[in-house]
């Protein structure tokens, strides 16, 4: 009996949870994707002083030169891979976008790299098919 009950106390004891810190990648991939999104809905709803916050000059200055006319906006982000290299981060995001003018639905798909840079981090390009570059 006393057998038996030292061993449910050592499993007991043996259980406790330690506490693990987070990787600061995944600190830098969380807050990555967070920008992502503000990026995304800062277009969606041509907020370009937003845009501006959110970009480098440079970045926003092709950004400005990218971005089409429409009505209405909505685009879907899946970030596929991250590469974490010091002040720069290149993410590859799949997309999917739908766009409105008047009558007019465009629908349109496709994979880009978004480069970020700095600290915080301030998206400086985007690379392949730009999400920013539709409807054509």
């Amino acid at each position: 009996m006393s057998v038996a009950l030292a061993l449910c106390l050592l499993a007991v004891v043996s259980c406790g949870k330690d506490i693990k810190a987070t990787p600061a990648e995944s600190v830098v991939a969380a807050s990555t994707v967070k920008l992502l999104g503000d990026i995304k809905e800062a277009y969606a709803g041509r907020n370009m002083t937003r845009l501006a916050e959110l970009t480098t000059e440079e970045g926003y200055r092709d950004l400005g030169l990218a971005i089409k006319q429409f009505d209405k906006a909505t685009l879907r982000f899946t970030p596929t891979w991250m590469d974490i290299k010091e002040n720069r981060i290149e993410v590859y995001v799949a997309w999917e976008g739908t766009w409105e003018i008047g009558k007019d639905v465009s629908e349109e798909r496709g994979l880009a790299v978004f480069v970020l840079v700095g600290n915080p981090s301030r998206l400086d390009e985007v690379h392949r098919a730009s999400p920013f570059a539709y409807p054509q």
